[in-house]
């Protein structure tokens, strides 16, 4: 099979000479022979200074681009569009699609044996999913991470579950202009998607429970380290991926990975766009969704958090993690429950079972994942 930059040439009626020319003009970035011939994983760029969702995406680009290099293999990175949801007029809903075609057709038309797919603002993940199923090629998806928690009058801020309730506040006259303008900078302390398990959340842990992401990376919080760690371990992981050509993620929405992410997401009390969103991502016919707006968990799905919007986040959690608690808590129970493994949280219990794991990048790792991207 064809692979690196001799992939997908150019047609013009001469193969020798398509390759011929788009080395020509490659080699004015300065790439040397032995780069070149190296497997070639793209990296899509959804940075924008529109969207603070993906503030931190030029760091996560960096670690991918170091892990990829770890394991042998050529990073280059391409841009595509970028929604934020509150700077999208009049809806970013109808451009989840134009986001998962100009995704798609990057990955068709350019050289490149796997990708990775960078986002998490509401449509983003959908949007790169469908893409990802579509061009049908190694593909690992990393969640930029939720922002942390803010603080007003010690009472925990969730954005953007609280938004809509301070706003009330403040138009029922329940508090005044200062104390709103206080809020609006407390809201969003950090870059990253909305803490609360909102659509962002939500859709990071289906992409973790199918498989599509690394174990345990739904939910890192945005700014820490970890998350820095858990885009080189990614990057690595598509190098190993682009040389020995699998696995792809049309395999995603076999009956088997498609149930963990239905099954496990009630048990997280997920948001309700997700019956909308994942069902686009699948390839014809969508496999059916268990109910909408938000089923009652199934039998085998136990209730393992409860957060905003549904929910309230522990007091104890939230001391504990720094962040949204149970948003953090659903990272390790979501990875837990593509395996049917016990996880235990100040708040509710899963289930337990030896089941083996699921888990498609991991390989059949112990049914507990660790994070371990060191």
């Amino acid at each position: 099979m064809t692979k690196g930059l001799k992939k997908g040439l150019t047609s013009y009626g001469d193969p020798g000479f398509s390759l011929f020319l788009r080395k020509a003009f490659i080699k004015a970035m300065g790439y040397s022979d032995d780069a070149l011939e190296r497997p070639i994983v793209g990296i899509t760029n959804t940075y924008s200074d529109y969207n603070p969702c993906h503030g931190n995406v030029p760091q996560l680009i960096e670690a991918v681009k170091r892990g990829v290099m770890l394991a042998g293999a050529m990073p280059m990175v391409f841009p595509t569009i970028s929604i934020a949801e509150s700077f999208s007029y009049p809806t970013s809903m109808y451009l989840r699609n134009l986001m998962a075609m100009d995704t798609e057709e990057m990955i068709r038309a350019q050289p490149m044996d796997a990708v990775v797919v960078i986002g998490g603002c509401d449509k983003t993940l959908p949007a790169q999913i469908m893409a990802a199923v579509s061009a049908d090629l190694p593909t690992v998806v990393i969640p930029v991470g939720p922002m942390v928690v803010g603080h007003h009058k010690g009472e925990v801020l969730g954005a953007c579950t609280d938004c809509r309730r301070m706003w009330g506040k403040y138009r029922a006259g329940e508090i005044d202009a200062q104390e709103i303008e206080a809020v609006n900078g407390r809201l969003a302390p950090s870059v990253g998607t909305c803490m609360v398990m909102g659509t962002a959340s939500t859709m990071a842990c289906v992409t973790e429970a199918l498989g599509l992401s690394l174990p345990m990376s739904a939910t890192i919080p945005a700014p820490h380290s970890e998350r820095v760690r858990s885009a080189e371990h990614s990057g690595k992981r598509a190098a190993e991926m682009a040389v020995s050509g699998g696995a792809r993620p049309g395999g995603v929405f076999a009956p088997a990975p498609f149930l963990d992410a239905q099954g496990g997401v009630p048990g997280l009390r997920g948001a309700p766009p997700r019956a909308l969103l994942l069902p686009a991502a699948a390839p014809p016919p969508p496999p059916p969704l268990a109910g909408f707006p938000t089923p009652p968990p199934p039998p085998a799905a136990a209730l393992v958090a409860t957060a905003p919007p549904p929910g309230i986040i522990p007091p104890a959690a939230t001391a504990t993690t720094g962040t949204t608690g149970t948003v953090t808590t659903a990272t390790v129970t979501t990875a837990a429950t593509a395996g049917g493994a016990t996880t235990t949280t100040s708040t509710a219990v899963a289930t337990t079972s030896n089941t083996p794991c699921q888990q498609r990048l991991c390989g059949g790792c112990p049914a507990v994942h660790i994070p371990t991207f060191q």
